[in-house]
């Protein structure tokens, strides 16, 4: 997952980042680090929409699932929002 050249971001069955790659890193433009932090708190466009809706079903019925949000880095007017194509899958749990 490291060589990856997308950004790419675990979590656990609480919603908190458990892995986070290099591009991942590079593409949050020096964002503090991420393991540890609530999903809901790193991606905050997911919460309450259609990407919200997509990680629980998910995790309901292990089917993946794709949408788009739009992202902020730092506060909402300081620059556009950048626009994530977002891959959610479900993975066995170790």
């Amino acid at each position: 997952l490291q060589a990856l050249d997308v950004g790419v971001v675990c979590v656990g069955a609480d919603w908190r980042v458990t892995f986070a790659n290099a591009a991942w890193r590079a593409a949050s433009g020096g964002a503090p680090e991420p393991v540890g932090t609530l999903l809901w708190t790193l991606l905050p466009g997911l919460a309450g929409g259609p990407a919200d809706d997509a990680l629980r079903d998910v995790l309901y019925d292990g089917r993946p699932r794709a949408v788009r949000v739009e992202h902020h880095r730092g506060r909402a007017d300081d620059r556009a929002p950048a626009t994530l194509d977002v891959r959610i899958v479900r993975t066995p749990a170790r």
